[in-house]
């Protein structure tokens, strides 16, 4: 029998060398090795997906609560201040720029007097019933005339109310009022 050229020895499946065994055995390993990091790439990418999923959930919740805590203090709010201040109380959270509490303020004096804002401006207008306008009083010379000043016109009084209701959510944000 005439042997084959590049045969392996007798007893041997391959030779040795480059070509022969150690090349296979090392292309087994890159191939082990590769398939591990795979595996393993694997497993990072589908644990930072989850962590970024329990991140994105824990932001909403975290939003969630927030706006619950908001929504609290709104309550809260309106319950001090009454629901004639409702808009205006919804207008200091949500505050595009503008002026939304004299805006609120403006559309409450152009509305009229209804049910529940109606006791507000006739105990503030310096009189106790609703038959005759704030001027009335202060012509006749009543006591309260000392408690309206007669420069007192619209947007003074919008703006004073103003700045009560945000010294009042200073107070509130400051933490001096505790007991509503």
């Amino acid at each position: 029998m005439i042997p084959h050229r590049g045969s392996p020895p007798r007893g041997q499946l391959l030779h040795r060398g480059k070509g022969g065994i150690d090349d296979v055995l090392r292309s087994a390993r890159e191939a082990q090795s590769l398939f591990y990091s795979l595996q393993e790439q694997r497993l990072q990418a589908e644990y930072r997906r989850a962590q970024a999923s329990l991140r994105q959930e824990l932001d909403q919740q975290r939003e969630y609560k927030r706006m619950l805590q908001l929504a609290e203090y709104q309550a809260d709010l309106v319950n001090m201040f009454g629901h004639t201040m409702r808009d205006a109380v919804l207008d200091a959270f949500f505050d595009d720029g503008s002026d939304p509490v004299l805006s609120a303020l403006h559309r409450k004096r152009h509305e009229g007097p209804t049910s529940r804002s109606a006791p507000y401006t006739s105990v503030h207008g310096g009189h106790s019933s609703g038959a005759a306008p704030p001027g009335v009083w202060r012509h006749q010379g009543s006591t309260e005339e000392g408690l309206v000043p007669p420069d007192f016109t619209d947007e003074s009084r919008h703006a004073r109310e103003r700045r009560v209701f945000k010294r009042a959510l200073e107070e509130l944000r400051g933490g001096r009022l505790c007991g509503y």
